[in-house]
């Protein structure tokens, strides 16, 4: 698993047809704001460059796109992780090693609380949490409102003082 800055995504042997195939996966539309349908112009907003403090990372597994991570800081201290994964690369632990070489990266920046959220019934999303050696704190209800519902959110944090 490699993690490549986003100003290089372009660098991504077939990058643009493989975001592609992944947004329009159904647990992808299930559990994300990405938009549905997702049309080139998505894409093409979605490729430039993320906005104002947001990091963005490619993961790429064998050369290929495997999913993509980004890290909204907060405040000076205190970060928020989101990812999507590839539909061929789920189940493979790509996704708990990038949570984990992420918020190691965060911390080692300064960033003390790493959180990241994840619909209830995300079962995927909750075990990359728990694998990456984060912390359930509860449940947040009615936190988010998706596709015109609401849902409760699972809501997981690494500080920089928990132990790898």
């Amino acid at each position: 698993m490699e993690l490549v800055p986003w100003d290089q995504v372009d660098e991504i042997p077939d990058v643009a047809d493989d975001i592609l195939e992944s947004v329009e996966d159904e647990l992808t539309v299930r559990f994300t704001h990405v938009p549905h349908p997702y049309t080139q112009d998505h894409l093409r907003s979605f490729m430039d460059a993320p906005p104002t403090g947001v990091t963005r990372w490619v993961i790429v597994v064998e050369g290929r796109y495997a999913g993509n991570i980004e890290m909204r800081q907060q405040s000076g201290h205190e970060a928020k992780l989101g990812y999507t994964a590839a539909p061929w690369a789920r189940g493979r632990g790509v996704m708990a090693d990038a949570v984990r070489a992420v918020t190691q990266h965060a911390h080692e920046a300064g960033i003390h609380r790493v959180e990241l959220r994840a619909a209830v019934d995300n079962h995927a999303s909750r075990r990359v949490a728990e694998r990456a050696g984060f912390t359930f704190e509860g449940i947040y209800r009615d936190a988010e409102l998706l596709r015109g519902e609401y849902n409760d959110l699972a809501v997981y944090s690494h500080l920089a003082t928990d132990a790898d």
